[in-house]
């Protein structure tokens, strides 16, 4: 898939990865199978269908959530799977169908909970609201008007929740760098499909273009602290930001081959604050992830 020696990162791979990013690394990397990563999200979902127990490995939460349902989510987008009858999927249906974890009409970004277990300080419950309702909310929309019967009561509550961020989002003339990509990512694939579309969704998408170029840094002497890249929001030469930003791009293409270690990865630029033995553990995790993205971006923009 690359013209980088990934001889020692599978290696790593094999050695250090959970069981659900090694089949992600064997689908990308080693000819493998999507439905054996959609086997393991299994391990991560409870009875209620809901996703926890470090999916997302900043927060260590067994209670289901929102925001690991956006993760789970997110896998199945890039494996680009289809099989709507897949007990993981007929799970996630279910725990969304419940209303569990719902407030004014939309599904929580941060639960209480969270502070009883280890966890990333951003993933903190306060009385200070830290998220808009973009993320986990678009992303979830995108998976129901795509797994879900469309004769559905959940299908209908997500074309609502979806009328209801197209009129808000228009109004924002600031949006928190990962909800503003939740719900570029939602626009982004309503217009694939055709849903929604006209003026209105048209000129949430050119809003959003703008916010974007608000949030990256385009300084590379501060890409090496946590900041918003051009690669954070640009995934593919297809975007319309790809022209803009491609010599920057390319840029950040040139330094992930020069900041892979001796092991062909690459570690995580971000910290915890307090439980430093879960967090070793966690970046560990993570390592296998940002790895991941690296070589997939090195692939896209090389």
């Amino acid at each position: 898939m690359t013209n980088l020696d990934i001889t020692k990162t599978g290696r790593w791979m094999h050695c250090n990865a959970r069981g659900l990013e090694l089949a992600k690394w064997r689908f990308y990397f080693e000819g493998g199978d999507a439905g054996a990563v959609v086997d393991e999200l299994q391990y991560y979902q409870n009875t209620d269908g809901g996703f926890a127990h470090a999916l997302e490995a900043d927060c260590w939460n067994p209670a289901s959530a929102p925001s690991q349902m956006f993760y789970a989510i997110h896998i199945l987008h890039e494996l680009d799977y289809k099989d709507k009858t897949h007990p993981v999927i007929q799970g996630m249906l279910r725990y969304l169908e419940s209303g569990k974890d719902m407030e004014d009409g939309f599904w929580i970004s941060i639960l209480s909970s969270n502070n009883e277990y280890p966890h990333a300080p951003w993933w903190t419950k306060t009385d200070i609201k830290t998220f808009d309702v973009y993320m986990p909310n678009a992303d979830i929309c995108w998976f129901i008007l795509n797994f879900a019967q469309k004769d559905s009561s959940l299908y209908t509550k997500a074309e609502s929740m979806v009328q209801r961020m197209l009129d808000l989002f228009l109004s924002q003339k600031e949006v928190e760098p990962h909800s503003l990509e939740s719900m570029m990512f939602l626009l982004r694939e309503l217009q694939k499909t055709g849903s929604f579309c006209g003026p209105q969704t048209d000129a949430d998408a050119a809003h959003g273009i703008q916010l974007m170029r608000g949030l990256i840094e385009e300084d590379p002497d501060h890409w090496n602290a946590y900041c918003i890249t051009p690669s954070f929001f640009i995934h593919d030469r297809l975007h319309p930001l790809y022209p803009e930003y491609s010599t920057l791009l390319k840029l950040e293409v040139q330094r992930i081959t020069e900041t892979r270690d001796a092991e062909g990865c690459w570690n995580i630029n971000w910290v915890w604050q307090g439980y430093e033995n879960e967090f070793r553990l966690s970046a560990n995790w993570w390592k296998s992830s940002v790895t991941m993205q690296k070589l997939m971006l090195y692939e896209t923009f090389a």
